[in-house]
């Protein structure tokens, strides 16, 4: 690396090369670039001189109280803070050579060649030896192998730098090991810690006094018992698995519903630009935060999550898993945040036990889709928040409207009428 390094302290390589020349060039690599950092931290080259201990020192703190993912305050993990090294630190060299951190998002304006065909050393980008090549997720199902079908799909070396690629990690056990959870992603009692306990405890130097080993459980006072008692509803959040989460999409996601609330997507699927109401949703509503069912207010859920890690609606190439539905049940429900006012899933379980063992065993995905099927029109409690059998009695005409209406009971007279939060009157 001292041809590329030279007299440098610190070697940078950027995420792109060139600029877009496609809108959607714009939106899937100039805008990823600008929110998730210009230099890839995969790649950081650094002399133990003078300055290159100075950047050492100055990144290591940095990490040390700030290394996670919150967009909303222009952090992103390790890699946000590298754009202010080129005027914070002397001796800074931005390495702009084609053949480090090749990816299929910024394969614009170079090309990428096999010279031997079946020698996986033989590739070359513009003419120079291929040294990295940047992968997104592993395996076939990875967001590299997408991408580069957008961007390039006609490049055989690309698609042969990927088979490679998955053989290899295949060949390692990498299925078997996909399945492994992280060990520190759990306290010592095997109970999940949400991601923002683990902000709390880094943020706040008191906290790491008081509790010097956080996973600890057991016979004491200790941080999970802190959690509970001062963060309550991040330890009481409900976490799905995958294939709950996929059961849970389809039950929250009512199409009914959302062709008659939204005309241009019952237009669409019409003229048959999109083939179902989901469909429209997946790549174009949630983007838009059109509202997935009636007991889905996607704006609200924003102003309640928008804190929360791994926030992005806008999100290319879109998916079921790039959809604001898709991120409630991923990282909202885990965190206690829910999409309308007055509903709270652990509460509704900790009132209605049989509610909670339907839940547990599978006969509902979700707290949420048993007050959308039958909760909310049997006029049991979502939340400590509101009760419908007392909003009953002090309006009692309010039963004539439901029955006029045909609403889910008290609750959606309510959300017809524009009385909770993000929806206006119908």
């Amino acid at each position: 690396m001292n041809d590329y390094l030279e007299d440098a302290s610190i070697g940078l390589v950027p995420h792109i090369l060139t600029v877009e020349t496609s809108d959607i060039g714009v939106q899937m690599t100039e805008m990823s670039v600008t929110e998730h950092g210009i230099y890839n931290l995969g790649h950081l080259f650094v002399r133990p001189d003078k300055n290159g201990r100075a950047l050492a020192k100055w990144w290591g703190d940095r990490l040390d109280k700030y290394c996670f993912d919150d967009k909303t305050i222009g952090l992103f993990t390790d890699q946000r803070w590298m754009d202010l090294v080129p005027a914070a630190f002397a001796g800074v060299k931005i390495l702009r050579v084609p053949n480090l951190d090749v990816a299929s998002w910024n394969i614009g304006g170079r090309e990428v060649t096999q010279k031997e065909p079946g020698n996986e050393r033989a590739f070359e980008v513009d003419g120079w030896p291929l040294i990295t090549y940047h992968f997104s997720g592993t395996g076939p199902s990875g967001t590299h192998r997408r991408v580069r079908e957008i961007f390039d799909p006609s490049c055989g070396a690309m698609a042969e730098i990927e088979r490679h690629y998955e053989e290899a990690i295949a060949r390692q056990g990498q299925r078997k090991l996909a399945a492994v959870p992280p060990a520190y992603d759990f306290f010592e009692n095997a109970e999940p810690i949400p991601a923002e306990a683990r902000k709390l405890y880094r943020l706040h130097e008191d906290l790491q006094r008081a509790f010097p080993d956080p996973y600890v459980t057991g016979v004491g006072y200790h941080f999970i018992d802190w959690l509970r008692e001062h963060r309550p509803g991040l330890m009481k959040g409900l976490r799905l698995s995958d294939d709950r989460m996929e059961r849970a999409f389809d039950d929250l996601f009512d199409a009914t519903y959302y062709l008659g609330r939204y005309p241009d997507a019952k237009a669409a699927v019409a003229k048959g630009h999109y083939d179902s109401a989901v469909a429209h949703y997946i790549h174009e509503g949630s983007a838009m935060l059109y509202d997935p069912c009636e007991f889905f207010i996607s704006r609200y859920y924003i102003d309640q999550a928008k804190y929360l890690d791994g926030f992005r609606t806008r999100a290319l190439p879109r998916s079921k898993h790039s959809t604001v539905l898709w991120h409630y049940l991923a990282v909202g429900l885990p965190h206690g945040k829910e999409p309308i006012e007055f509903f709270d899933s652990h509460f509704y379980t900790e009132t209605y036990s049989e509610i909670s063992q339907a839940v547990r065993v599978g006969m509902f995905s979700t707290p949420l889709a048993h007050f959308l099927a039958f909760g909310a029109a049997e006029n049991r409690r979502p939340g400590p928040m509101f009760d419908p059998a007392a909003l009953l009695q002090k309006e009692p005409m309010l039963r004539e409207t439901i029955e006029r209406k045909g609403a889910r009971g008290a609750f959606g007279v309510l959300l017809s009428e524009g009385r909770i939060l993000g929806r206006t009157a119908a």
